[in-house]
């Protein structure tokens, strides 16, 4: 949906369910930003919240959605507004949240344990991207929510 034109004009994204049904990703074309919301928070794990229809194999359709889709923006908010990061941060969160989902589908289709893979991935993922938060609970929440959408499922992402 685009709202208002010229150097007001703000246009509005919703690419499905990621950490809640209703996500909305805000770009101000004129300002070459974008507001994410809790889509990116932070430089951590996704809270995915699916009691509100969050679901995170979900989550990372509307990241790469947005990489793709979103080609003349430099700026991104995120998540309450609390910090601006560039453009290549944003990449760099969408490749960290892939590594993981692939990750932990690939523990599924290996029949390990939800708990062993989260444990496999924080490790992996902290030494891969310095920087980031990787809380092992959140690693063991999200894994358990990816294992429970492809048996609900049968989907992978690709």
């Amino acid at each position: 949906m685009t709202l208002g034109s010229g150097q007001n004009r703000v246009e509005l994204f919703n690419f499905g369910p990621a950490h809640t049904s209703g996500d909305t990703i805000v770009v101000f074309p004129a300002a070459r930003t974008a507001h994410f919301a809790d889509l990116f928070a932070r430089k951590s794990l996704p809270n995915i919240m699916p009691a509100d229809g969050g679901m995170i194999l979900g989550h990372l359709h509307t990241l790469e959605q947005a990489l793709a889709t979103f080609k003349s923006v430099d700026t991104v908010i995120t998540g309450q507004g609390m910090s601006l990061l560039t453009w290549k941060e944003f990449e760099e969160f969408v490749q960290m949240n892939h590594e993981f989902v692939t990750a932990a589908q690939a523990g599924i289709k290996a029949g390990k344990r939800a708990d062993d893979v989260a444990a496999e991935i924080s490790t992996a993922l902290a030494q891969h991207y310095p920087g980031y938060t990787i809380a092992p609970a959140k690693a063991k929440e999200n894994v358990a929510l990816v294992y429970e959408e492809i048996y609900r499922s049968g989907h992978y992402v690709p």
